[in-house]
């Protein structure tokens, strides 16, 4: 408390008295909420929305996934569905240039022998021109030339045509090679392609599982925890009944 005086001087002066500290006040207790049984079923069923909300996006979260990866699957497998194609057409090509390229040289060797035959009946036919000017002498010994000449042509030729057959039946074979080849790569393609799209089938039944087990487990789990929940609730209620 405070009091006022005066002075001689004719200015105000104050005392000051401080009385003792007062003791705090002790805060009374909070009192104890008591919750109803509509308060705590609508906490249970507030909850049971938040459970299924969480269940629905999960599920809605795991169909995404599982889309992404069967689109996922599907490009992959019309990649190398493209691939195989790709080289099919590729390997087809190419045996079509090998067999023009052993065509075309089939035909440069028989022009080649046409144009020796050729130049063999002009020297033959200048032989006979030269056999006619000269004398009966030189005649026989250049007939026996001419025969020899003739018969060498013979056999060369015989040796270019067997030549020929040989190189013809190479090239038979060779494509017959090439086609068993072509065949079997194809084959091993497929059947690799086959054991891929197998193996990606496998893995995605195997993810299928694992999530259709994942999901039985969280639903099993929201279940056990849905049914804790409501025996908490019942026991909240007995004690508050109690």
């Amino acid at each position: 408390m405070s009091q006022v005086k005066a002075s001689n001087n004719g200015n105000m002066a104050f005392d000051v008295i401080l009385a003792p500290a007062s003791s705090p006040r002790p805060n009374s207790p909070p009192k104890r909420k008591v919750l109803s049984m509509d308060d705590i079923s609508s906490r249970l069923l507030a909850a049971e929305e938040r459970r299924k909300s969480l269940e629905a996006s999960k599920l809605t979260s795991l169909s995404d996934k599982l889309a992404k990866a069967e689109q996922a699957q599907a490009k992959k497998a019309e990649e190398e569905e493209k691939f195989v194609a790709e080289a099919e057409a590729k390997l087809q090509k190419k045996m079509e240039a090998n067999k023009e390229k052993r065509e075309a040289q089939f035909r440069a060797l028989q022009d080649r022998l046409k144009e020796h035959e050729r130049h063999v009946e002009e020297v033959r036919l200048a032989g006979e021109k030269y056999v006619d000017a000269m004398s009966t002498k030189h005649r026989m010994q250049i007939d026996k030339k001419l025969e020899a000449a003739e018969e060498n042509r013979c056999a060369q030729i015989r040796s270019v045509m067997s030549k020929l057959k040989e190189h013809e039946k190479r090239v038979i074979e060779a494509r017959q090679q090439s086609e068993v080849i072509v065949a079997e790569q194809s084959r091993e393609i497929m059947e690799k392609l086959m054991k891929k799209m197998e193996d990606a089938l496998a893995n995605r039944d195997n993810q299928m599982k694992s999530l259709q087990d994942k999901i039985k487990e969280h639903e099993r789990h929201c279940e056990d925890v849905r049914r804790a929940k409501m025996q908490a609730g019942d026991n909240v209620g007995t004690e508050i009944t109690a």
